[in-house]
Order: structure tokens, then C-alpha cells, then sequence
């Protein structure tokens, strides 16, 4: 736990929530509203590097420019100790505590088509995402499931999309964030919207079946052959009552070749909103 005194522009920090080789989260209050948040303290180096620093610049510009659909922020900045923000509380659930349950197939067009305005938001501003489904929280009314929102920063920010092109001891990568990414990341190609297009088609496949596309690819290295050579089964294969046009819609997601997917996720939300 932190002294009590101790603070971040206007935010009195308390204990420790977690930490990782991005940031610490620490519990925290407003000093002049005695509002409670969660600070989000990245490690003072990350304030020094460009790309850092380009990122959450333009998570910044997302986050004003939805409002809706994303945690909101409370204050963001940069201090001594480094760049922060300041997030709401969410008393949601996230998509990872549903697993692996399997959703109606009008809760994944849904869920798929809300995804996609953030998506699209962050693709305007040159953000790439990928999936993270610890940070999507969703609401459950009746027997129905809802995006609450996307915790833009944790999205933007995560060490799989782009840490590695600048700290060589984070080359590690979480076998979760393995699952979401595209062949052309698994190469170490430079990533696009496409990218998070196939990212959002295999949590759509997830999300309808009960499971990823290549659940008896054991290990990483038969995970990424899977990814970069195996074609996966129709949903339709699996849940009788996925549509054709759902089929075709996650094929063209999951495409090998990004030029066969679609260009953006505003392409992807065009393509299955006729679904709703």
C-alpha cells in the first residue's frame, strides 16, 4: 500500500490493485469530490517512448469522441511518475467471466455490431485494438446480453499489439492474446484494421459456438500453425441455428489473407447489420 499522501494530480493513490509490465492499477480517490477510481499508472520510461505516448494520445481522442460504449475516464495525464489515467468503476461483468458460455445468435450480431462503432472510432484515429475479453464488460437483461463498455486504454495499450517493437523482454506472449491474433501479426507483419477485424471475427466464433476456431490446437506453436493453415468449421456445423449468412460473414473475418477480409470495422458492421 502506498502513504497516504501519496498522489497523481488530483487523485489520492491507495493499495495496489495489480500490476504488469505496462502499468500498476492502484485503488484510488479524488482528493477535491471524494470520488473513488482507479488509477492506471504506466512505468515512467513508457512517458519517454513515442509510440507510448502516440497511442495514448489517440486513446484519449477516441475516448472523448464515443463517450458512450467505453469505461469512462475521470482525468488523464502525464506526472513524475509517469502517464496515467483515471477510470470509472465498472459493476459489470466482462466476457471472460461468461466463458464459455454460448450466446444467442442475436446477442452475438448485437454484441458484434456495438464492438464495431468503438472499432470503427479507434480505426479513424489510426488505433489498432485487438481483443481483450477481460476488457469487455457486458450487462445481461432477461435472457438477453449487452455491451457496457470497453475499456479503450487496456485495448489500445496492451503489450501484444506493439510492446514488442521496442522492449525485447516483453516478447512473451499471453496465450489469450495469441488466440485473437491475425496470421499477419503471427509473422510479424505490420497490423491494419483488418487486423482487428480477424481479431473481432474469432470472439464472434467464440461467443456463437462455446469456443475459439481451433480448440484442439494444444500449445502455442500447434495454435499458430492452426491460425496460419487451418481453415475452421462452419458455425452453422456447430449451432443449428446459425444462419448461412453469419457463416459467411465470420469466414470472411477469419480470412488468411487480410485482403479478403473486410477493410474495417465499419465494413464489418455494414456487412451483419442487416442481421439485427
Amino acid at each position: 500500500m502506498l502513504p497516504e499522501t501519496a498522489r497523481i494530480d488530483r487523485y489520492r493513490l491507495g493499495e495496489e490493485i495489480r500490476a504488469t509490465e505496462l502499468m500498476t492499477e492502484l485503488d484510488a480517490v479524488r482528493v477535491d469530490t471524494q470520488h473513488r477510481v482507479t488509477v492506471r499508472l504506466y512505468r515512467a520510461s513508457l512517458s519517454q517512448h513515442a509510440t507510448f505516448v502516440d497511442h495514448f494520445e489517440r486513446a484519449c481522442v477516441v475516448q472523448r469522441r464515443l463517450g458512450a460504449l467505453v469505461v469512462p475516464v475521470d482525468g488523464a495525464g502525464r506526472s513524475e511518475s509517469g502517464v496515467f489515467v483515471a477510470l470509472e468503476r465498472v459493476d459489470s461483468p466482462t466476457l471472460s467471466s461468461m466463458r464459455p458460455e454460448r450466446l444467442a445468435v442475436r446477442d452475438v450480431v448485437e454484441l458484434v455490431y456495438a464492438l464495431c462503432t468503438v472499432y470503427a472510432a479507434a480505426h479513424q484515429e489510426g488505433l489498432w485494438l485487438g481483443v481483450d475479453p477481460e476488457a469487455i464488460y457486458v450487462t445481461r437483461q432477461a435472457a438477453t446480453v449487452q455491451l457496457a463498455a470497453v475499456d479503450l486504454f487496456a485495448h489500445a495499450l496492451h503489450k501484444s499489439w506493439w510492446l514488442s517493437e521496442w522492449d525485447a523482454s516483453a516478447r512473451i506472449v499471453e496465450p489469450r492474446s495469441l488466440e485473437y491474433m491475425p496470421p499477419e501479426q503471427l509473422m510479424n507483419k505490420p497490423l491494419d484494421p483488418r487486423s482487428d477485424v480477424y481479431a473481432l471475427g474469432v470472439l464472434a466464433y467464440e461467443l456463437l459456438t462455446g469456443h475459439k476456431p481451433f480448440p484442439d490446437a494444444r500449445g502455442p506453436a500447434n495454435l499458430i500453425l492452426a491460425q496460419l493453415k487451418q481453415t475452421p468449421p462452419r458455425p452453422s456445423e456447430l449451432v443449428a441455428e446459425a444462419p448461412p449468412e453469419l457463416d459467411a460473414i465470420l469466414a470472411t473475418c477469419l480470412a488468411k489473407d487480410r485482403n479478403a477480409r473486410f477493410a474495417d470495422a465499419s465494413a464489418l458492421a455494414a456487412a451483419i447489420s442487416p442481421m439485427r
